[in-house]
């Protein structure tokens, strides 16, 4: 159990640096984004003269964005779920069915892993029409947040695998491990 532990706490302290860039990332990309699309309309509706690629570099962008935000939202919990079934089970198998989605959600973002590297590495010789770049470092962001996101799974998995294992020393609540934490503690607030 101390080794499961000293890997939760190595992969937990590298995946908060990876996610700080991150963030910086997906706010720097926000900015750009509204600097580009301001400038776009700018010059369509008042210079009269539009930017042939402000509008092709936008969704690319945006999908960069999208591919660094997600394992924020994933580490912290942030994604869409439904959990009206999940709080009705009781301690221990709350924790197993933990190891069942996170094994779940491991296998789609492998698929989304590898499936992300093969458009990725398909689409290098191609550019977009309105700009001279190699479509590579559009779709590289699939591959890079899928695999941030693995990071996290695996984590999320160990932390869940330890709360199964020892649930009167670890509770798992999907994000957080809260030691000492019980299911009945959880219940009674």
């Amino acid at each position: 159990m101390q080794a499961i532990e000293a890997v939760i706490k190595g992969l937990d302290a590298v995946i908060n640096r990876v996610l700080i860039v991150c963030k910086w990332l997906t706010i720097s990309t926000m900015g750009t984004l509204f600097v580009i699309m301001v400038a776009g309309v700018f010059f369509r509706y008042v210079v009269n003269s539009a930017l042939p690629w402000y509008e092709e570099a936008s969704k690319y962008m945006m999908v960069w964005m999208t591919f660094m935000a997600a394992p924020i939202a994933l580490k912290q919990g942030g994604n869409a779920g439904v959990q009206v079934l999940h709080n009705l089970l009781p301690g221990r198998i709350k924790q197993f069915n933990w190891l069942i989605i996170f094994t779940i959600t491991g296998i789609v973002v492998g698929m989304l892993l590898w499936h992300g590297t093969t458009l990725a590495w398909f689409a290098r010789n191609q550019t977009p029409s309105s700009f001279d770049m190699p479509f590579i470092y559009v779709y590289m962001c699939m591959p890079i947040g899928a695999l941030i996101m693995m990071f996290i799974v695996v984590e999320f998995w160990l932390r869940s695998l330890l709360s199964f294992i020892a649930p009167q020393k670890y509770f798992f609540t999907g994000g957080v491990m809260i030691p000492g934490l019980t299911d009945q503690d959880i219940s009674m607030t």
